[in-house]
């Protein structure tokens, strides 16, 4: 290869020598003139080259929750109440969302997916079951319904 043009060409470094292209005062006596003289616009090389550096904050996080719900009740009635319920669930996303972070790094920008995964809050089995039953003691009751005494005096779940 022959080492004619800027020392960074010599070293075969090719963010260097944009980094010259677009930087440099040489030959035009503009920063970026180079680009300019050779038809390009200014941001060909850098999107924003006026600026160092710059922080674009934003939300873009994406999640998702996907569940299977059942749920079985049965009314008041013979003294019984219940209900019962399941969810298989699954929580998934690239961001949890429990902090005032200002920067959260992707793998890659473009394509964000690459960091989604199982949210730590993510639970895959939940079971839940309540009832209510109505002990069979006191006054219409099948135990002791002729009682005067406390027990006819308590309520129970009525």
């Amino acid at each position: 290869m022959r080492t004619t043009g800027s020392h960074t060409a010599r070293q075969h470094n090719v963010g260097a020598f944009a980094d010259f292209i677009n930087n440099t005062s040489n030959f035009t006596g503009a920063f970026g003139g180079l680009l300019r003289n050779g038809g390009f616009a200014e941001n060909f090389i850098v999107v924003n080259p006026q600026f160092a550096g710059s922080n674009l904050t934003g939300n873009f996080a994406n999640s998702s929750y996907h569940s299977f719900q059942a749920d079985v009740r049965k009314r008041f009635s013979n003294g019984l109440q219940f209900q019962t319920n399941y969810t298989f669930s699954k929580a998934l996303g690239e961001e949890e969302g429990s902090g005032q972070e200002m920067l959260d790094s992707y793998r890659n920008a473009r394509n964000r997916s690459f960091d989604k995964r199982r949210m730590s809050f993510d639970v895959r089995h939940v079971f839940r079951s309540s009832w209510t039953y109505e002990l069979p003691f006191g006054p219409r009751r099948p135990f002791l319904r002729d009682s005067n005494g406390i027990i006819s005096r308590i309520r129970l779940l009525r």
